[in-house]
């Protein structure tokens, strides 16, 4: 549970970075996912979302262009990926929420 400004700080630094994507454990469909860039951003949402009881997870953003993989593994094997593509103007690529679903593969490296 966040504890305070200097919690914030270690978090930050131990995530990656200041852009961070703030998701509530509760959520889905991209429904409470939110980029913030700037550390005072982190810890506004960290104070507002502890104080609220809700429980989140912090991640690096990496930029994608609003596109991801989904790679499903049985085993050690790969048996299917897709490439989910965000809709214009949006990050998150949940195709519940506008995105859509192509077929892909991946290259073993990846």
């Amino acid at each position: 549970m966040f504890s305070g400004s200097g919690s914030v700080d270690l978090l930050i630094d131990k995530v990656g970075g200041v852009s961070q994507v703030i998701k509530q454990l509760t959520g889905s469909q991209g429904v409470g996912v939110s980029i913030i860039d700037t550390r005072r951003g982190v810890k506004s949402t960290l104070e507002s979302f502890s104080k609220s009881g809700i429980r989140v997870l912090l991640q690096e953003y990496i930029e994608s262009s609003g596109r991801d993989f989904r790679v499903f593994v049985v085993g050690n094997k790969v048996v299917a990926t897709y490439q989910r593509i965000a809709p214009r103007g949006d990050f998150r690529a949940n195709i519940s929420g506008g995105g859509k679903g192509v077929p892909a593969k991946i290259t073993k490296g990846e």
